[in-house]
């Protein structure tokens, strides 16, 4: 058994750029226990403040694992399809450097959100409803990689060359369903409430641990800090998928709960 307490650490987070206020204000650590040191898999991850002491393995639906990952990500299950391919269970990817800063603690309660949205309440999104989804990310990724995006100095112009560059990718042959705008709109349309839902969830669980342990998650972040944090990662979608969705991608990500949810 491996047991990692990742002190000290105070890296910035790239899920919420720009956002890190500093392991100074958590008054909790994490431990992580891995079967050893060179696995990927996730025992348990125990929140320590003080004399308490939990496994935040507590609050995911059952059957679902925590991973160590680059990203953070929730993967749903992978079935085995062939005699040689691998059986994979829903998890939540970790990455262990950014867990004992603020950004990655609230990127951590998303994830697992997303895991509560879909295992728990029962809303998996369908297999060709997620492949398209995951088409439109990687062609985005893929755009904002290219040495033809990266050379673009102006920001407008960049969005303009992104906006040319990924409706042409997705009407060309190798992502043929996406060339229907309809079913591209319903995609996105999905993914915006996929979001929005997780954010919920992820909020409650944030004041459900703190009533549950007394634990305060994520610090000495108040109420409307926590929110501002959100709504700026939302906005972050808002931003690129109705510049991509035109006038029916308009305030789609935007959460429609008040600040007062936690």
């Amino acid at each position: 058994m491996y047991i990692n307490k990742f002190k000290g650490l105070n890296l910035q987070s790239n899920s919420f750029d720009n956002q890190e206020t500093g392991i100074e204000s958590l008054k909790s650590q994490i431990e992580v226990v891995q079967p050893s040191k060179s696995t990927y898999n996730i025992q348990h991850l125990f929140v320590v403040e003080g004399d308490k002491r939990f496994d935040l393995g507590e609050y995911l639906p059952k059957g679902v694992l925590f991973r160590e990952g680059q990203e953070w990500a929730f993967s749903p299950e992978k079935k085995k399809e062939s005699l040689f391919s691998v059986e994979d269970p829903p998890n939540v990817r970790v990455p262990l450097h950014e867990i004992n800063t603020q950004s990655g603690r609230l990127a951590l309660l998303h994830e697992m959100g997303h895991a509560i949205e879909e295992i728990k309440l029962d809303r998996a999104q369908p297999a060709k409803l997620r492949k398209l989804i995951t088409d439109i990310s990687n062609i985005l990724i893929t755009i904002r990689r290219s040495s033809e995006y990266l050379d673009i100095e102006s920001q407008d112009d960049r969005d303009d060359y992104l906006k040319k560059k990924f409706h042409g990718m997705r009407k060309s042959t190798a992502f043929s369903e996406l060339g229907d705008d309809e079913t591209f709109l319903n995609a996105i349309q999905q993914l915006a409430r996929d979001e929005r839902n997780a954010w919920a969830n992820a909020l409650l669980l944030y004041r459900k641990i703190k009533r549950d342990k007394g634990v305060s998650f994520l610090g000495e972040m108040n109420k409307d800090e926590v929110f501002a944090l959100i709504e700026d990662k939302l906005a972050t979608y808002q931003k690129t998928y109705s510049t991509l969705a035109g006038e029916q991608g308009a305030k789609l990500f935007f959460s429609k709960q008040p600040a007062d949810i936690i």
